[in-house]
């Protein structure tokens, strides 16, 4: 009886001790904490800043253009120097024009806890950024000005994890595991036809496709090795959040994140809040 009363009273200081853990790593003016660094709110308020600042402005700038070729195709058709299509395609540019913000605040934590993983990946892989990057393609990309701080942050962890990816050999053969959870996630995305079957999926899968998800798992799997250590904590206004680490290209859509590193515990996911 005295050893049973010695183990609960072990157990309710364990818990204890593990929600003082939890309390510490749960600061409201945190986002994320990775190891012993923090990532707070501030950061990501001063990155998310200057993405919107630059954006409305590049924003204001198209919409003006695009107005004034409205008007000049109009005032052309008056003339007789432009026909009713000139008009209706100035008219259909400028409802082209973005006027919405194509990140929003989870991404710009994503990347400041992605870009402390690659950090330590590319020390251990021995690989750098190189002196010149395409921040003009990748902003294009992203859809925000190559100026920004987000897509400077963007553009050197995809290139990090390109050359970390590159630098894995010998990537280990799929698990079933591995392949059931790129099953439900194409799944979810209503990427697979109804009534297909997880063997079926597997079966029918080619050499090109299967190589892409086991460099895909390989790149998960280190950035798992890194993560685990660090105990990383990400604020639940941020989650579920995740390391996409191969993504299916799909045609006037998005592409389909097939494998991923979650960050954080996936449990506590709540929606965020745009205090924007």
């Amino acid at each position: 009886m005295q050893r049973t009363r010695r183990l609960a009273s072990m157990v309710v200081v364990a818990s204890l001790a593990i929600a003082g853990l939890s309390a510490c790593r749960s600061a409201p003016t945190v986002a994320a904490y990775v190891g012993d660094a923090q990532i707070p709110e501030s950061r990501v308020q001063d990155i998310w800043d200057d993405a919107r600042a630059a954006f409305d402005a590049d924003a204001e700038a198209k919409l003006a253009e695009a107005r004034k070729a409205v008007d000049d195709a109009k005032a052309q058709l008056a003339t007789g120097q432009a026909t009713e299509l000139d008009v209706k395609t100035a008219e259909d540019a400028l409802a082209q024009v973005p006027t919405r913000m194509p990140i929003e605040r989870a991404d710009v934590v994503s990347v400041l806890v992605s870009r402390k993983l690659y950090d330590q990946l590319a020390q251990r892989h021995s690989v750098s950024l190189p002196a010149e990057l395409a921040y003009d393609r990748a902003g294009a990309a992203v859809g925000l000005p190559a100026s920004t701080e987000y897509v400077r942050l963007y553009t050197q962890n995809a290139v990090l994890q390109y050359l970390v990816s590159q630098s894995l050999t010998g990537a280990a053969a799929l698990s079933d595991a591995d392949l059931k959870d790129v099953f439900q996630r194409a799944e979810k995305r209503n990427a697979i036809r109804p009534g297909t079957t997880f063997e079926s999926f597997r079966s029918g899968l080619n050499a090109q496709f299967t190589e892409d998800l086991k460099n895909g798992v390989a790149l998960r799997n280190e950035l798992t090795s890194v993560a685990g250590p660090l105990h990383i904590t990400i604020n639940p206004r941020y989650q579920p959040m995740e390391i996409v680490t191969y993504s299916y290209p799909l045609q006037n859509a998005p592409a389909l994140d097939l494998v991923g590193a979650p960050l954080g515990d996936q449990r506590s996911g709540l929606p965020v809040t745009d205090l924007s």
